[in-house]
């Protein structure tokens, strides 16, 4: 299996046309004999899913949607050729953690599910310190109200007057020592950013051609990942360094019907409702081991085994400082 170029910027695919708004572009797409896929949005990260037999024919889901894909304010669409698809990889952002020496000797930097790269940005912590302020006065002035200094017949004002300002003069601060909060540079702390996907596919589906198909969404909770810091080496772009990624837990999202309607209802561009009837809620099931459900109900399902060839991410953009 060639290696997957891809990265959290995941660029959905694009037709040609002048479908400019969801209803437009999925009624193009099934009079035209393709299909649609819809997901929810991500909230960082994305899938990538490859059709059987034509790796060069893919679709993503990812947070950086097309506005033109977007259904209300938590879905997207994706405009595919029927076929049967496989998801190959999955990225997430794991967020800030401790850094790991990137020079070690490793025999590679790819484990049994994929990889975890850790990039370096510039963060900040906060401190609290105590500082001496002096005492600061704060002068000013009211302007004088206006009145009515002499009124015509019919009780109308023929002479306006004006009172004189008022000076004021008030203590805005005392003296004495003060806590701030300020903040400096916060060492050996780096953006855990991961891409995963086994030799076989974690998941599949199935596409007709004028399908609409509402799938749920697979994820990865980042919280619950298994890599070994000594086994990390250099990467392929500055200050990149990259671990193999052992284990991970994906999370399979559930699919509601009703709040997708909802969605598609409202906002600037509502889906049309003839489209929105053809939308057929189509689950999908990881093939990893059922791992339980998490807090929030959802669907666990464990990946680890042999080591496979992970997807190539590459640096997201990078993030301010906090």
């Amino acid at each position: 299996m060639k290696k997957v170029m891809w990265s959290l910027h995941l660029v959905v695919l694009a037709l040609s046309g002048c479908a400019f708004t969801p209803s437009g572009k999925m009624e193009e797409a099934l009079k035209s004999g393709r299909a649609v896929v819809i997901s929810p949005g991500f909230t960082a990260g994305g899938a990538l899913w490859v059709r059987q037999g034509n790796p060069d024919q893919r679709f993503t889901l990812t947070i950086m949607a097309e506005a033109k894909t977007r259904i209300g304010t938590a879905y997207q669409m994706a405009v595919v050729e029927p076929g049967t698809y496989h998801l190959v990889g999955v990225s997430g952002y794991a967020g800030p953690g401790r850094a790991v020496p990137g020079a070690l000797p490793a025999p590679g930097a790819v484990g049994a599910v994929g990889q975890v790269i850790m990039l370096n940005r510039m963060y900040s912590e906060p401190y609290i310190e105590r500082v001496w302020k002096d005492r600061v006065v704060e002068r000013g002035m009211i302007p004088g109200a206006s009145y009515c200094a002499s009124a015509g017949r019919y009780g109308d004002c023929l002479v306006w007057g004006q009172n004189p300002p008022t000076y004021y003069e008030r203590i805005a601060q005392e003296a004495g020592w003060y806590e701030e909060k300020r903040y400096r540079p916060a060492v050996n702390v780096v953006d855990r950013v991961l891409a995963f996907g086994m030799r076989g596919p974690l998941a599949t589906l199935e596409v007709r051609a004028g399908e609409a198909l509402l799938i749920n969404t697979v994820r990865v909770p980042v919280q619950d990942i298994g890599y070994d810091p000594q086994r990390c080496a250099p990467g392929e772009e500055k200050e990149e360094v990259v671990c193999p990624l052992d284990r991970v837990v994906v999370e399979s999202g559930q699919i509601s019907m009703d709040f997708f309607r909802e969605q598609a209802s409202t906002g600037r561009a509502p889906l049309d409702p003839a489209l929105l009837a053809r939308v057929k809620a189509h689950p999908i099931e990881p093939v990893g081991r059922y791992a339980g459900r998490s807090a929030d109900g959802l669907a666990q399902y464990e990946f680890s085994g042999t080591t496979a060839v992970a997807p190539r991410l590459t640096s997201p953009r990078a993030r301010p400082a906090r």
